[in-house]
């Protein structure tokens, strides 16, 4: 198994970024008054890699990147996460500081698939940020984005912040202050 973001795709990536950044658009400002927070420090809790490397990246630069070479895609399939499968998860309350967007874990199981329909209105609500802790192949991860459009799904194991929060199953929604399924 390989991991998401392994040394050879790091410069790819980047480098995607960076000319994300120098093609991308002046943006139409909608709402200066609601604050925003930036995705990396979140994404950091995940992974250090992943918070390191999408610090500015831009919804053009993802959308480059999924229209990258299929060598690159080939190096994160199979996904999976250590000590987590799908099940039934107790709700709890949790108090995680560093979480400044709400986070949900699937898999591309039947389980995830109808909770990903059941709480995709809610889940877009929240801004939240899908993670695919288990996937076999990009085929598979394609259809669990298409399902899940418009929100973002990172495929990637969740094994440090599961083991943070106290979670070994999936589908769940893990908010600042809230895992629940």
């Amino acid at each position: 198994m390989r991991t998401l973001f392994t040394r050879p795709l790091i410069p790819s990536l980047l480098l995607g970024a960076s000319l994300g950044a120098a093609y991308a658009v002046n943006p139409s400002i909608i709402d200066e008054q609601t604050p925003t927070v930036p995705a990396a420090p979140y994404l950091e809790a995940v992974s250090p890699d992943i918070g390191q490397l999408v610090a500015g990246i831009t919804p053009q630069d993802m959308d480059k990147l999924a229209q990258a070479p299929a060598e690159i895609h080939m190096q994160v399939f199979p996904v999976t996460t250590k000590g987590m499968t799908p099940g039934k998860v107790v709700n709890k309350t949790i108090q995680l500081d560093f979480l400044p967007s709400p986070v949900f874990v699937i898999g591309d199981d039947r389980r995830s698939v109808v909770w990903l329909l059941d709480h995709k209105a809610q889940l877009k609500k929240l801004n939240a940020i899908g993670i695919v802790v288990s996937v076999e192949t990009e085929t598979d991860f394609k259809h669990l984005q298409r399902l899940a459009k418009p929100l973002l799904l990172m495929p990637v194991s969740a094994q440090q912040i599961a083991e943070r929060v106290g979670v070994n199953h999936y589908p769940v929604l893990i908010t600042s202050t809230e895992v629940s399924q």
